[in-house]
């Protein structure tokens, strides 16, 4: 009974549950059906709506709704977790129903509580609803082809099972494909590259989701799953080489040019692109580099202290530090930048883009920065970034600009 009241202002069963119990709980269920039913595949549905004057022998009101609403962005979480840890087999249900069910007494009973008459369970009509977004979720799920295909990469010689791997799948890195239909294929390819600080990746929203906008544009996508440092700084960047090293070996079968082979990186992913885009040898550098939110120096005062930590340990060297200060390598054959701020982001300093865009600048080579007023960090793909609409444009132009400009 790890849910029950889970909302609830008060309630029996531990209610309220806040949002880190929540993931918790929901860790705790779905770890349990894997491991008794290994090959299931497990939806996570959104809950329903229920009135804000919820209060039977429970008491859930507006601050109970706020709190069923807070969960939402778990289970987006836990779909990204999963994805890394157990790929395939857990993912977000259902999200539409909840504004289906928002403020229609007629698909709950009627129930009298002490703070009037309140809409929590779903009656016949509702439960018949209900059931069908949560089968056209499920359906929609099995029936999907997959877009993609998993290419292991060279730089690991053994791959550990899922199951028994501690470092939940970082440690088998892979570079996912996403191919355009071929009369619409470009030539054009970018390479994604998640961020998580050098510690995890947050594959989703800053990978995956992605793909249907570069398709659409008949750019070939792929998302790169590199393994973290774990006290060798070398090891991120030889998974990045191995990947170009892959879609150039291929390059013929998927359509894609090898001198148009772009690099995407967000955050400490924009920390590891901006790095091949400098540190390559000259041949094998991006055609162009495209950086959301990302960690450029490991200056201690302007740099993200996590990536600086996980990338070159506690007491890195003024040498090391100055060696992946990625501002300092730039020079006049660094590829093309398309940079992107939120100006109230407190994780990475804006700074960080300003100091890359400037060096750009200085060499001669071309670059976008855009610093939108807010947004914070990490908005990678997600809607609720207030400017994603203008973003998308200036990076349509950007694309477009690069097929008449090239390097």
């Amino acid at each position: 009974m790890l849910g029950t009241n889970d909302s609830a202002i008060r309630g029996p069963l531990g209610a309220p549950v806040h949002p880190e119990q929540y993931q918790t709980n929901i860790t705790a269920i779905a770890d349990a059906l894997l491991e008794r039913y290994p090959g299931a595949m497990i939806l996570l549905h959104r809950p329903i709506w229920y009135s804000p004057n919820t209060h039977n022998n429970s008491s859930y009101l507006h601050e109970g709704l706020d709190r069923l609403n807070s969960y939402f962005p778990v289970l987006k979480k836990l779909e990204e977790e999963y994805a890394v840890t157990r790929p395939g087999q857990l993912f977000l249900g259902d999200t539409l129903a909840y504004e289906h069910f928002r403020g229609k007494s007629d698909l709950f009973f009627t129930e009298e509580g002490k703070a009037g008459t309140f809409s929590l369970h779903p009656n016949v009509t509702g439960a018949k609803e209900l059931g069908a977004f949560w089968g056209r979720a499920i359906l929609e799920r099995l029936t999907q082809k997959p877009k993609f295909t998993e290419y292991p990469l060279s730089t690991v010689k053994e791959i550990p099972a899922a199951d028994e791997d501690p470092k939940k799948g970082l440690t088998a890195p892979s570079l996912r494909i996403y191919l355009p239909k071929a009369e619409k294929a470009t030539g054009r390819m970018v390479i994604a590259l998640p961020g998580g600080g050098y510690r995890n990746l947050m594959v989703f929203y800053e990978g995956f989701d992605w793909a249907d906008y570069f398709l659409s544009k008949g750019i070939a996508f792929g998302v790169l799953k590199y393994r973290m440092p774990q006290g060798d700084h070398t090891v991120p960047f030889v998974d990045v080489q191995a990947a170009f090293n892959l879609v150039k070996e291929h390059a013929a079968e998927w359509k894609v040019n090898p001198e148009e082979i772009g690099i995407m990186g967000s955050s400490a992913g924009g920390h590891l692109a901006s790095t091949y885009a400098t540190h390559a040898p000259t041949a094998e550098r991006p055609a162009f580099q495209i950086l959301l939110y990302p960690v450029i120096t490991m200056d201690p005062a302007f740099t993200h202290a996590g990536s600086r930590r996980n990338l070159l340990g506690e007491n890195p060297s003024q040498e090391l530090t100055n060696h992946f200060s990625n501002e300092q390598r730039v020079d006049s054959e660094t590829p093309p930048a398309f940079i992107i701020f939120a100006a109230d982001d407190k994780v990475v300093p804006p700074a960080n883009g300003l100091r890359y865009a400037e060096a750009m600048t200085r060499h001669n080579r071309p670059v976008t920065f855009l610093l939108y007023p807010t947004g914070g960090h990490g908005f990678g793909n997600y809607d609720t970034f207030p400017y994603k609409k203008q973003f998308f444009l200036e990076l349509d132009r950007w694309l477009e600009g690069l097929e008449t400009g090239g390097k």
